[in-house]
């Protein structure tokens, strides 16, 4: 489509040599920069979040921004994962046919009862179905989730904000962000195919147990099952470790605390320490299940991201250790570096600037005229270029004055110099100019009209 497009766009009837150069006017790079240099209104410049179920869930899983568009990289990747995750999906649903047939006519073991063996084949028929249907759902919300991400990334970077990723990401040599961005579609459609895998494999294991271990038992009248005896064991210490850790919660917030959860301001000093003490040998044995906890949370949100690759699944010192999130990162900076709108605007709009300039200088030449006619041109592009630089410097100055971050990066040391020798100086020992003093005594001439140009 996009090639169909282009083909139309050169080859239509009304299409002319101007309309090709002013193209870049049309694009979303353009119109992106347009509207970043429109004012914004009042009423639009302190937007409240919205507040409603729909509005939250809406701003978390996608949000629309028409002057941003995908690259065309970007779309081919999830496109080419849709079609992956699809063929996974169609896999696993194969799977869940034959274990139903196997349910009806199940294999002949006879060491388990026929009735056992349908009810274990239904069972894991109807968790990968479940199991399936869910992924499939999540795998979209995901791919949603990731698009946002993504383009939340490069908009941050647009805006020089660089602290979301790793220090060490600017110290690379440009050979291998070059690398990890050649890495990243194929890492992106693989990640997400074990992603889904994973899943489904995770989420039928969790439908067998619940649907073998809790659901059947119940069902046929008897809780003998191991889970449930496990629950009844374990309901003692499950319910003091609740109590114990809502006691704590309600001492702090109500007893320790000096403003009830406002400020952190200790009172009761000598309570809070007694307290610490007696209940230090409780948090060991409490922590022994936490620390299972931690586990379990850390395995599930694992299996969930894994095909997530702009966020990494290991700490924060070690994010570029991760081959997805350091592929990602790379051609993170890569997409920045080369489609910046800012910097593909001004870059087209200097392009126009000097083929008009061009273009005047050769119809001047080419139109006969007098001395007297190519003074008064003379005249006036020098009048033009005075008011030109007039209005510039004050663009400028408004400029500098609305964005006061701005003035740290100009060089007001170069500019305030009355003479032109002591600008050239500076420039010198700042290192911005390469200067040989044999040659400068030499011609002394040549170097004046250099510093002042």
């Amino acid at each position: 489509m996009l090639l169909v497009k282009a083909l139309h766009a050169r080859c239509r009837l009304s299409a002319s040599p101007k309309d090709e150069k002013d193209e870049w006017m049309t694009f979303y790079k353009y119109k992106h920069v347009v509207k970043l240099l429109e004012p914004v209104p009042k009423e639009h410049r302190n937007q409240v979040a919205n507040t409603t179920l729909k509005g939250r869930i809406k701003d978390k899983l996608y949000k629309w921004k028409p002057e941003f568009k995908y690259s065309t990289r970007v779309v081919c990747t999830y496109l080419i994962s849709s079609i992956a995750i699809y063929e996974v999906l169609i896999l696993f649903v194969t799977l869940g046919v034959y274990l139903l047939k196997f349910a009806k006519s199940p294999p002949v073991f006879p060491q388990v009862d026929l009735r056992v063996q349908k009810e274990i084949f239904m069972i894991m028929a109807v968790s990968v179905f479940v199991a399936v249907g869910l992924s499939a759902i999540y795998s979209v919300i995901l791919m949603a989730n990731m698009l946002s991400w993504y383009r939340k990334h490069l908009l941050r970077l647009q805006r020089g904000e660089k602290k979301f990723l790793p220090p060490e990401t600017f110290n690379r040599n440009p050979s291998a962000i070059t690398i990890a961005t050649l890495r990243y579609s194929g890492y992106q459609v693989a990640y997400l195919c074990w992603g889904v895998t994973i899943t489904i494999v995770f989420l039928t294991v969790i439908g067998f147990v619940v649907g073998h271990q809790i659901i059947l038992p119940m069902v046929e009248g008897g809780f003998d099952s191991f889970v449930l005896l496990t629950i009844r064991d374990l309901w003692p210490a499950l319910v003091m470790s609740v109590a114990f850790f809502w006691i704590q919660l309600l001492l702090a917030k109500y007893v320790f605390l000096a403003d009830k959860d406002t400020t952190l301001a200790l009172d009761n000093r000598r309570l809070f320490h007694v307290f610490t003490f007696f209940l230090f040998f409780f948090n060991i044995f409490l922590g022994l299940f936490s620390c299972l906890k931690r586990i379990l949370i850390g395995a599930i949100l694992g299996v969930m991201f894994l095909g997530r690759t702009q966020k990494s699944v290991l700490s924060r010192d070690f994010e570029l250790k991760d081959p997805g999130f350091n592929a990602y990162v790379g051609y993170l900076l890569l997409e920045h570096t080369h489609s910046n709108p800012v910097l593909v605007t001004f870059c087209q709009l200097l392009i126009k600037t000097i083929n008009d300039r061009q273009a005047s200088v050769d119809l001047v030449q080419n139109e006969p005229c007098s001395s007297h006619q190519v003074s008064i041109e003379f005249d006036n592009s020098f009048r033009r270029n005075k008011y030109r630089r007039v209005r510039n410097r004050w663009h400028l100055l408004l400029t500098l004055h609305n964005n006061p971050s701005l003035q740290e990066h100009r060089r007001p040391d170069l500019f305030v110099q009355k003479s032109p020798f002591a600008a050239f100086q500076v420039m010198i020992q700042k290192g911005l100019v390469q200067y040989n003093q044999r040659e400068g005594e030499n011609d002394d001439k040549s170097g004046v009209e250099d510093a002042k140009l």
